[in-house]
């Protein structure tokens, strides 16, 4: 049995966690793995900051005259959508989430991975046009969302519950070009100063700024071991005995203990995303949740945590929309709720999530909108950089 930090580097299909690794090691893995990943980035390191401080195109991109006024990103951490009751898992973990999708306002996307395990390698192709076609590509020579609504009108914003390392690493720089910037650098294993309440707290802080036009990313800690760090005793609502184990590879109490950790984490996401819903449900707003990537708990063996396994990349994706949103916008509603059962990979968000707001660049392809008529539902998912995934 491997121990330690070589454990965690296992090879190029990801990570996964064993349970008898003292959690003392998990700040220091995840600062490995965040300059591992992006090292090569580095040694091109004055190309990438010409490249951020590059303006777009005059004409690179034209909005609607009806845009949606106020857009939000939520990345979650480390959320399996095999562990959510909004999406059949046996335990009711996400009962607001499931209220609000039958109320129409939420809408649950049931066929979408990410492209990585690892949340430095999926972020580039959350929040810019590189994707798997392009993979050689660094990240960098690519627009970026930021940019973008920086130059459609939009107040931009970052707020990050997890920590931006040394201000120097692949975070840092996609949140560059946003206004406001503000980050907890809260270690991963003190619990109280890594909650996601704070995230929440902080819109009511920001709302002074808030202009006719909005863009938020939200970056929640979500799942991200320790599991049981992630969320306040009051949502430990669910016990080894709530769980069930069907199909997983648990071997003792501990293991159960895991599970329903984990099980929880999601309960208190569950009830975090319902209040940022909440604050903007008086105004034409659109929010868009999903995980940088999922984890494999017990699934593919008697291990946990990140892995290029395919539960590893099976990841929630939702959409929540006002009811103002759906008066103002229902041609938009309806390309929605069309596309919850199309197959999809997150390394395309930029090019669905952009249109479906109202702005349109010279770089959207239709056939990786997941909201458009013309979207490639046979695309080849290949995640983890060369493995297929199948779709069911």
């Amino acid at each position: 049995m491997h121990t330690g930090i070589n454990y965690y580097l296992q090879g190029m299909h990801g990570i996964v966690i064993n349970p008898n690794i003292t959690t003392h090691n998990i700040p220091v893995v995840k600062e490995i793995l965040a300059i591992s990943t992006t090292i090569k980035d580095y040694t091109g390191s004055a190309t990438l900051y010409k490249n951020l401080r590059k303006p777009l195109e005059k004409d690179y991109l034209s909005v609607e005259s009806n845009r949606v006024p106020n857009v939000i990103l939520i990345i979650g951490e480390g959320a399996s959508r095999d562990f959510m009751g909004v999406y059949g898992y046996g335990v009711p973990n996400t009962p607001l989430a499931n209220a609000l999708q039958k109320s129409q306002n939420l809408f649950v996307f049931d066929d979408v991975i990410s492209a990585y395990a690892i949340t430095a390698a999926v972020f580039p192709t959350l929040l810019s046009y590189g994707d798997f076609e392009h993979k050689n590509t660094s990240w960098h020579a690519y627009n970026t969302l930021g940019k973008v609504f920086n130059q459609a009108g939009y107040e931009t914003f970052w707020i990050d519950v997890q920590d931006d390392l040394s201000r120097n690493n692949i975070y840092a720089h996609l949140a560059h070009p946003f206004t406001h910037k503000y980050w907890t650098n809260a270690p991963l294993d003190i619990p109280q100063a890594t909650q996601d309440i704070w995230a929440f707290e902080m819109l009511g802080h920001i709302r002074p700024q808030l202009q006719d036009k909005n863009f938020i990313l939200l970056h929640l800690f979500g799942s991200h071991f320790i599991y049981s760090r992630r969320f306040p005793k009051s949502f430990a609502k669910f016990t080894t005995t709530d769980i069930p184990y069907q199909g997983l590879h648990v071997q003792n109490e501990g293991d159960k203990q895991v599970v329903a950790d984990y099980v929880n984490s999601i309960y208190y996401t569950d009830h975090i995303l319902n209040k940022i819903f909440q604050f903007f449900k008086s105004k034409d707003a659109i929010i868009f949740y999903l995980s940088d990537h999922a984890q494999d708990i017990f699934q593919s063996s008697n291990t946990y945590g990140h892995s290029c396994s395919k539960h590893g990349v099976e990841i929630p994706f939702m959409v929540y929309v006002t009811d103002i949103f759906k008066q103002k916008h229902p041609d938009k509603v309806k390309l929605i709720a069309g596309a919850v059962h199309k197959p999809f990979m997150s390394d395309d968000l930029i090019h669905a999530l952009l249109p479906i707001v109202g702005i349109h660049t010279k770089d959207n392809l239709e056939s990786k909108n997941l909201f458009d008529p013309h979207f490639n539902t046979r695309r080849k998912r290949v995640y983890c950089g060369d493995l297929k995934y199948l779709n069911h």
